[in-house]
C-alpha cells in the first residue's frame, strides 16, 4: 500500500465528469491493493451523482470544474447542499488563478489539474479523506488578504437592512416595493456592497457576509 496513505486502508472516491473517457480513465490509474485508492462509481453529471452516492460509503467527492450546460458554482453548491460531510475536490484542465480562488472560496477541498502526476493525486486524496484542505499557497495568500481588507469594511444601516430583506428570501422587487426604491437603484447598490466585499454575486456575497458575521 501506498506510504502516501494516512490513517485510512482505503479511500473509497467517487467521479462526477461528462466525458465517459475521463471516469473510466480514473478507474484504471489506480488500483485498491497497491494505491488505497478505490473508485466506487461515476456520474456523467451532479443530479445523476446524488442517488449513486447515497447508495455508497464515499470519501472523496471528485467534480469536474465545467460539465457542459452547468455552472461550476452551482454545481458544487448543489453537490455540498446534498452531502455536507462529504468533501470534494475539483478536477479540471483549467489552471487560471481566478477560478481556483472562486473555488477555494465557495469552499472545495483540492484543486486537481487533470495532467497531475498520479503520485500527487494520491497525496492530495490522501490529505483530502483525512479532513484537510489542500490549497496553493498564492490562493490561502489571497484568500487571507482578502479577509483582512474585509474586517476593515462596514455596511451603514440602510445597507444591512437591504442584504437582511434579501436574506430573508425576498425577491429585489419586493424588496423594492418596501422601501419605495426602483430595481434600478437597487441593484446599484448591492453592486455596490458586492464590490466592496469582492463578491461576484449576491448568495457569494451573502455567504461573505455570514461568515464574516455582518448577518449574524
Amino acid at each position: 500500500m501506498s506510504s502516501q496513505l494516512i490513517d485510512r486502508e482505503i479511500i473509497n472516491v467517487f467521479i462526477i465528469d461528462d466525458h465517459y473517457l475521463i471516469n473510466d480513465g480514473f478507474n484504471q490509474l489506480f488500483d485498491p491493493e497497491l494505491d488505497g485508492i478505490k473508485v466506487k462509481g461515476s456520474a456523467l453529471s451532479p443530479h445523476e451523482a446524488i442517488q449513486k452516492i447515497r447508495k455508497q460509503d464515499i470519501d472523496v467527492i471528485i467534480l469536474d470544474l465545467f460539465i457542459k450546460f452547468t455552472d461550476p458554482v452551482l454545481n458544487f453548491n448543489y453537490i455540498r447542499k446534498h452531502f455536507p460531510s462529504i468533501p470534494v475536490a475539483i478536477l479540471t484542465q483549467e489552471d487560471s488563478f481566478e477560478w481556483k480562488l472562486q473555488m477555494f472560496r465557495e469552499g472545495v477541498s483540492a484543486y486537481i489539474r487533470k495532467d497531475t502526476e498520479k503520485s500527487e493525486i494520491l497525496k492530495i486524496l490522501s490529505l483530502v479523506a483525512n479532513g484537510q484542505t489542500v490549497m496553493p499557497e498564492e490562493i490561502s495568500l489571497a484568500l487571507t488578504k482578502a479577509k483582512e481588507s474585509q474586517e476593515n469594511v462596514f455596511l451603514t444601516l440602510e445597507e444591512r437592512e437591504l442584504m437582511k430583506k434579501i436574506t430573508d428570501g425576498l425577491s429585489l422587487k419586493d424588496v423594492a416595493e418596501q422601501c419605495n426604491k426602483s430595481i434600478s437603484a437597487l441593484e446599484k447598490t448591492y453592486k455596490k456592497i458586492r464590490i466592496k466585499f469582492h463578491a461576484r454575486t449576491n448568495p457569494e456575497l451573502i455567504r461573505i457576509l455570514f461568515q464574516s458575521k455582518y448577518l449574524c
